[in-house]
């Protein structure tokens, strides 16, 4: 009787991507905190610059320890890369990743870093300008997204490690 139940609950979970057993964390924007997932799993890279100095994307973002579960977009280091790991393909996009890291996000606010006053942050994807709605913007495999304020400097390249 209680695995009858316990089936009936997961195969009538809904989530951004579809069924799948989650945590007692809250989902964010649809996104589920649970165990670590594999069948979807990629990697994208941020930088965040103000006035020309790098800015930390912190460790452990979308990481709950005291619920013992990951969400599907997460960082395990300082080193920009965000994990990128669902239990089915989905469209994971840059707002997605800021609200599990509960910062803000527009074109004058991303996280600790603001544009000046009548100025608005410059976002790039793999070099080139992004003029779109941050929110919107995708996490795809590999994708460099470099978040600037102030001083402009060229966004600078990243290269993934090989088993990323």
């Amino acid at each position: 009787m209680i695995v009858l139940v316990g089936i009936f609950v997961l195969g009538n979970h809904s989530s951004k991507s579809g069924s799948s057993q989650s945590s007692t964390a809250p989902a964010i924007n649809g996104i589920e905190c649970q165990t670590e997932m594999v069948k979807v799993h990629w990697h994208a890279h941020l930088t965040m610059i103000n006035d020309g100095q790098n800015v930390e994307v912190p460790a452990g973002i979308g990481i709950n320890k005291d619920a013992n579960c990951l969400y599907w977009l997460h960082t395990h280091q300082t080193d920009g890369i965000i994990h990128i790991e669902s239990p089915e393909r989905t469209n994971f996009t840059l707002g997605d990743f800021f609200a599990v890291w509960g910062q803000p996000l527009s074109t004058t606010e991303a996280g600790a870093i603001s544009a000046a006053s009548g100025q608005t942050l410059r976002f790039y994807v793999n070099g080139q300008p992004y003029p779109g709605d941050p929110q919107q913007l995708p996490l795809n495999q590999h994708d460099v997204i470099t978040v600037e304020s102030g001083q402009v400097v060229a966004p600078p390249p990243y290269t993934f490690p090989a088993d990323l």
